[in-house]
């Protein structure tokens, strides 16, 4: 179950991202996956592939197919949480890094994980 929820999380993440453009060719390898006998571990082959090229666009309707479009869904943090992370990105521009961990503590503490990114952090519920 552990590297199931692992690879829930890794899609999750994926869809997350930005994306790349479409290649036009991609969707009929899901199709041919699924028209062969429904070869869902060929068709879950495709998915994973896609998800580790940052097709998104794709993946999302590829989720669709199953019924794990829920996956895609995000969740907005709260404005008590939104608001740790601010003060956390703070602390860490003026090099206060004791206070980050603190207010890192408090975000999970909150249920939400804070990721570093190039535009500041992302929030993400922990599952």
């Amino acid at each position: 179950m552990a590297a199931a929820g692992a690879q829930v999380e890794a899609f999750r993440n994926a869809l997350r991202g930005a994306g790349q453009a479409l290649r036009e060719d991609a969707w009929q390898r899901l199709v041919d996956a699924l028209e062969d006998d429904f070869n869902t571990a060929a068709a879950l082959s495709v998915l994973h592939e896609w998800r580790a090229s940052g097709q998104v666009s794709l993946l999302r309707r590829g989720l669709e197919v199953f019924g794990l479009g829920s996956l895609a869904e995000s969740e907005t943090a709260p404005a008590a949480v939104r608001a740790l992370a601010e003060r956390r990105l703070e602390a860490r521009s003026t090099r206060e890094f004791e206070a980050a961990d603190r207010l890192r503590a408090e975000i999970e503490a909150a249920g939400w994980e804070v990721r570093d990114v190039e535009a500041g952090f992302e929030l993400v519920p922990r599952r």
